[in-house]
């Protein structure tokens, strides 16, 4: 009726279909055990026991694609990604352990750094920061530090762990790889998976190389005045044929060595005769491009050999 109070006729009809409906679960319930016998299991839960710290050459488990670069930043504290010994599929590996210490620490006691250069050796890549090369490999290498999780540091455990992991896309399951990345450089089997792949040779911005792009970048070397386009020309040649393994892609036309310009102005990139006339430093960056107008890369070169030339 209008105006009924609280507790009347629709509060009374409220508590009786509450009743019902627990009846109706503790009858399901009481089911369920009779007809499982799911009586409970005696004795004590154990928890896991907290994992050890990592070792130098432990797989990666976790992909940080996502949980590291797509996870809102604000925190200092480094990522925690599972590691183990393995031999089969891993994200990447780990490359050496040092102290504990957090993100920001580590970008000004050079522990960042320290991990580039543990990275490129532990690939086998000469760093091209240490290495006092004329011309320099160009590789894309992906260095992380990582540290203990909530459990481990509950545990007293204070390390920082570098690992080195593949790009996204950077092999033929996605992003692992189900042996050891050291020393991957020199295997032409695996070089690949460290590809410089450009949208063109002009903005130079990476793409993954699986997609189609306009070049892919092998080496640089400072420039310099005095050195004639065709000199430039040939020692990128030679850095392309080291890369690829074999002449045959440029011998049969399908590939071709491109001597780019560049340096930075003010953090913004020039390329072209303006950067190679400017005053001051600038490099000479050495692309492998399709040969053809109108053909695009689709896939990884160094490495390849005397197979076909991923064009479309």
């Amino acid at each position: 009726m209008d105006g009924e109070p609280i507790g009347g006729i629709a509060g009374r009809r409220a508590a009786v279909a509450i009743a019902v409906s627990l009846g109706v679960v503790l009858l399901v319930a009481a089911a369920v055990v009779l007809v499982t016998g799911n009586t409970g299991v005696a004795g004590e839960a154990v928890a896991a026991p907290v994992s050890e710290r990592p070792q130098a050459g432990d797989c990666l488990l976790d992909d940080p694609i996502g949980v590291v670069y797509g996870s809102p930043g604000g925190s200092s504290e480094l990522p925690a990604l599972r590691t183990a010994a393995c031999d089969g599929a891993r994200y990447g590996e780990v490359v050496t352990i040092g102290a504990g210490t957090d993100q920001d620490t580590a970008a000004d006691d050079g522990t960042q750094d320290q991990c580039w250069s543990a990275a490129y050796g532990y690939l086998g890549v000469p760093d091209p920061v240490t290495t006092d090369l004329d011309r320099v490999p160009v590789a894309d290498v992906w260095p992380l530090l990582i540290g203990p999780d909530d459990r481990q540091r509950a545990a007293g455990q204070v390390w920082s762990a570098c690992v080195v992991h593949l790009a996204p896309s950077k092999s033929d399951d996605g992003v692992t790889i189900d042996h050891s990345l050291r020393g991957a450089w020199a295997r032409p089997e695996d070089a690949h998976l460290f590809s410089m792949c450009l949208v063109d040779g002009d903005s130079q911005d990476p793409i993954n190389c699986a997609w189609s792009h306009g070049a892919e970048q092998i080496s640089y070397a400072w420039g310099d005045s005095t050195q004639t386009p065709e000199t430039a020309t040939a020692a990128c040649r030679a850095d392309a044929v080291d890369a690829l393994g074999s002449p045959a892609a440029l011998d049969r036309g399908d590939l071709a060595v491109s001597v780019v310009a560049s340096r930075y102005d003010d953090g913004e990139l020039v390329t072209g005769p303006e950067a190679a006339s400017a005053d001051g430093d600038y490099f000479l960056d050495c692309l492998l491009v399709p040969a053809r107008a109108g053909q695009e890369l689709v896939g990884p070169l160094r490495g390849l050999g005397e197979a076909p030339a991923p064009l479309r």
